[in-house]
């Protein structure tokens, strides 16, 4: 997926899988199966994903963020609807990375 473009059609969003987006699913954040799951079809949902929120740069990210835009999505896993969560980072560039996370629901 590293270098591939998709277009999120809810804001017309440029988002690129970059190296960065990698290390964060893989050694950033712990990895579960149904989050890599959904690597089987992240980059659809990114273009499907609708819009929640901006959240801004946390101190703690590097100074080239600029803030977060936060998506949210539904995807089926095994039969079973679930709530994904998916965050683009806007970098100062203008080049912007993702991660996502499933929600449980019980």
């Amino acid at each position: 997926m590293q270098g591939k473009i998709v277009i999120n059609k809810d804001i017309l969003l440029t988002i690129r899988f970059t190296s960065i987006g990698k290390y964060e699913l893989a050694y950033a954040h712990a990895p579960y199966s149904k989050k890599i799951a959904v690597l089987q079809c992240i980059d659809k949902l990114l273009e499907v994903a609708e819009y929640n929120n901006f959240g801004q740069r946390k101190k703690t990210d590097k100074q080239n963020f600029l803030g977060y835009f936060n998506f949210k999505a539904k995807v089926k896993i095994e039969g079973k609807l679930e709530h994904v969560r998916i965050s683009v980072v806007l970098k100062k560039d203008g080049k912007a990375y993702y991660n996502h996370e499933v929600n449980v629901i019980k």
